[in-house]
């Protein structure tokens, strides 16, 4: 197992640790690669605290209280004080996460204000500025400069408000799907978009033919399935556009298409301007 670990605390405490001197108080914060060990952990009565655990490569099993639950990469996982943590890694997975634990005289403010309450899994894609940030707590924790408390309380907040948004593009954008399936299907998008995905391996999640599955997918969100893949994908690329300094290649890359070009006629058919040239109105604030 490959390990980063940060700690505010000198002393581990597997119960948790509850701090309301901060609004929000980084306990402890990580990364971890399994590679040739398994790794579980059993807390049948929780935390006193908040946990963050973000996949960003492999999977997960996790036990939230009806049966063992299978969660792939680009999910985020979040525990409330006092709920059963109860999961495992295999190394055959070659899982990939970040964690961290938290707690603050804000936290549950936060975590009722955007939506976290109410169920653990959250679909929220790999992204590399939210890994970025995790980065820059495990550091402000490692380090313990001046005022590290509230360093790493800051990039929490901005981790956060970055996962909530990434949330509300998604409950916003299908305010009217009912159809779990369907559902379950855009999840499951939102998880791969930087994946070679076929129209005919969707229909097949949701046991239907592709004609009925691209008609129940069109009436539910108002576009064809890769229409709708094609659209989370340019999101996402005017989103690292706007908050990266990655270069044009690269953001292609990350976003699922390995040709720059086609990457680029794409995106301009969607947006009206080549990617260069909203980078460059960017600089110039239009």
């Amino acid at each position: 197992m490959i390990s980063i670990t940060g700690n505010s605390i000198n002393d581990w405490n597997d119960n948790g640790i509850e701090e309301y001197n901060y609004p929000f108080f980084v306990i402890s914060s990580g990364y971890q690669k399994f590679v040739t060990r398994n790794f579980k952990i059993f807390r049948p009565s929780g935390r006193v605290d908040f946990q963050l655990i973000y996949l960003i490569r492999g999977k997960g099993y996790y036990d939230f209280g009806s049966g063992i639950k299978e969660v792939s990469e680009g999910n985020l996982i979040v525990y409330k004080p006092g709920q059963p943590q109860i999961y495992e890694y295999l190394s055959k997975d070659s899982p990939e996460l970040y964690w961290l634990h938290f707690s603050g005289h804000s936290a549950w403010d936060w975590i009722n204000r955007f939506d976290f309450k109410d169920r653990y899994v959250f679909p929220v894609g790999v992204r590399g500025d939210l890994i970025d940030l995790f980065k820059k707590i495990i550091y402000e924790i490692q380090d313990k400069k001046t005022h590290f408390h509230y360093m790493a309380g800051s990039y929490l907040s901005e981790l956060l408000l970055a996962f909530s948004r990434r949330l509300e593009n998604l409950k916003s954008e299908n305010i009217n799907v009912f159809n779990d399936s369907i559902r379950n299907v855009i999840s499951y998008m939102y998880e791969n978009y930087n994946r070679p995905i076929t129209v005919k391996a969707l229909a097949e999640k949701c046991n239907l033919s592709m004609y009925r599955f691209i008609h129940k997918f069109k009436e539910a969100t108002g576009m064809t399935p890769i229409e709708y893949i094609t659209k989370i994908r340019i999101d996402e690329a005017i989103y690292l556009l706007s908050n990266s300094v990655l270069n044009i290649s690269e953001i292609a890359s990350i976003v699922g298409y390995d040709d720059p070009l086609y990457f680029s006629r794409v995106f301009r058919k969607k947006t009206g301007l080549s990617p260069s040239l909203y980078m460059k109105q960017l600089k110039h604030g239009t």
